[in-house]
């Protein structure tokens, strides 16, 4: 099957994951696993032919939210773009940890973002950005756990062993 093929239903099935189970409690609905997974495979790949899934990730997001049509296809296009540039231009060093924190800024642009443009957005509150700061904070830790549990995995499969 085609990777790009198995790419779409992976996204599809985390964006379901998303969207259902992590909205039912308050502090994983900052947890964006789909964005997760498109930045880790910018990551992995040596080139940037991700358009289509970034794409496709932020028409599934327009769909379901309640901002204007096109706000999550520019802003995941905005930060893969961003994190493309920290990836292959800043961090040239390929190490799995220059990865991972390349795609945790990546993770930080996307919420710094989004929290401007929601903050400008509504009346300006500061308990509800209070909120959102604690909740981005927390995202962004269980992120990094993540990411860095998905490097010690890849380190201990693909590292060599000397025998």
């Amino acid at each position: 099957m085609n990777k790009l093929i198995v790419d779409f239903f992976v996204i599809l099935l985390l964006w379901i994951l998303h969207v259902s189970f992590f909205s039912q409690f308050t502090f994983l609905i900052f947890i964006n696993l789909p964005l997760l997974y498109v930045l880790l495979r910018i990551a992995f790949a040596y080139q940037m032919n991700h358009w289509w899934l970034v794409i496709f990730v932020g028409l599934l997001n327009d769909i379901y939210s309640l901002y204007f049509f096109g706000f999550y296809l520019v802003l995941y296009l905005v930060v893969a773009w961003f994190t493309y540039i920290i990836l292959y231009f800043l961090f040239t060093n390929r190490t799995l940890l220059s990865l991972a924190a390349g795609v945790i800024i990546g993770s930080i642009v996307f919420k710094f973002i989004q929290l401007l443009l929601i903050s400008f957005k509504f009346s300006f509150d500061f308990y509800l950005l209070w909120y959102y700061i604690q909740n981005l904070f927390i995202a962004v830790f269980v992120e990094s756990l993540i990411l860095f549990a998905f490097v010690i995995i890849f380190n201990l499969i693909f590292s060599k062993k000397h025998v």
